[in-house]
């Protein structure tokens, strides 16, 4: 049984410190936070002007320095651009005025892939991504030094003290979620007031999600460090090690990252609503709906049709209305939230916008 380590007490609160290089073009890039050497301190994230302010965002988990008008741009661009702390300085340098050891996982996440970013839909769900992997990160940390600590008891309390944890880790992800898929919805709205309809998917997504991280992330990570204890105990090793059981968490740090689908899907379904009523308006005043196609990404997998998903290759093409798409990207199709496809609606000119 897992009891009292033999490993030197230093271990317990062993800091792990992780290189976060520069991901490649694919790779989630979100330029809002601290990241690592590379990034210039004495210019602003968004251009090379000297930078005037540094903010904390992201409930204090994200740090970011600008000039004052790529401070403006950056606060009008997203509902979540809202800062806890602001901080001026002189210098034209941002300093490390406060320590926060969780900026590094929120602006650079290597080996993550993210949507393009060249939209703003795609750099809002790259940013939730982001906050998603950056609260598991700050959760893993402070569950390895409970775990670890508890390990010293009996192996009861050691498993009561992982569920105690991986509690924890689903609250918080729950909580981004209702405040984030709420964001999504009015990102796809494209200014249209979130009415019963609005807040009925908000409210679906939201309890999905929720259903998804309690049925599936978290049973997945219990079992993967009960399985750990379990071949401690077969092997007659009676220490739980600081630095397996870190890496042991960290080989689960992709998967949080996953739910962000959920935050892309309720983009097409507020977009969708937006275009029904859209269309209704043309309806009335004698026009036909606009067009709108399916699009894959180039540089994306494609997944196949499955028993009861759709493939997204035979999604793709040109539909009469929104209504007449079977489902949207991140929807009823068998690549679920990895979905990378997007919709363009046509416009009065003949040409394709995309709808957020």
């Amino acid at each position: 049984m897992i009891g009292k380590r033999l490993v030197d007490k230093s271990m317990e609160f062993l800091t792990i410190k992780k290189s976060h290089t520069q991901p490649n073009p694919e790779d989630v890039h979100i330029p809002t936070a601290i990241g690592n050497e590379k990034k210039r301190r004495d210019q602003c994230m968004n251009c090379s002007a000297a930078p005037t302010v540094e903010v904390l965002w992201a409930d204090g988990i994200a740090r970011a320095w600008f000039c004052e008008r790529h401070l403006e741009e950056w606060r009008s661009e997203s509902e979540t651009h809202q800062y806890v702390e602001l901080h001026r300085f002189a210098e034209g340098i941002a300093e490390h005025y406060q320590d926060v050891l969780e900026a590094a996982s929120y602006t650079e996440i290597a080996g993550i892939k993210g949507r393009r970013a060249t939209t703003k839909a795609g750099r809002a769900t790259n940013e939730y991504q982001g906050l998603l992997t950056a609260i598991y990160d700050r959760w893993s940390r402070k569950a390895q030094k409970a775990i670890l600590s508890a390990s010293e008891g009996e192996r009861k309390g050691l498993v009561k003290e992982v569920d105690k944890q991986l509690l924890a880790l689903a609250k918080e992800l729950k909580v981004a979620a209702a405040k984030h898929i709420d964001e999504a919805v009015r990102l796809g709205l494209k200014g249209r007031p979130l009415d019963k309809a609005g807040l009925k998917v908000v409210n679906s997504k939201v309890n999905e999600n929720s259903k998804f991280v309690d049925e599936s992330l978290i049973p997945r990570i219990r079992e993967k460090i009960v399985s750990h204890l379990d071949s401690l105990e077969a092997q007659h090793e009676y220490q739980l090690d600081g630095l397996a059981l870190f890496g042991l968490l960290e080989s689960m740090r992709s998967e949080p990252s996953a739910y962000a689908g959920a935050f892309w899907s309720a983009i097409f379904l507020g977009a969708g609503l937006a275009m029904v009523s859209v269309d209704i308006e043309r309806k009335d005043v004698g026009q036909k709906p606009r067009r709108v196609r399916w699009v894959l990404d180039p540089a994306a997998e494609h997944c196949k049709k499955s028993e009861f998903h759709y493939g997204c290759p035979d999604m793709a093409g040109e539909y009469e209305s929104w209504s007449a798409m079977p489902t949207v990207p991140a929807g009823s199709v068998s690549c679920l939230g990895n979905c990378r496809c997007h919709i363009d609606v046509q416009n009065d000119s003949g040409g394709w916008d995309r709808v957020a």
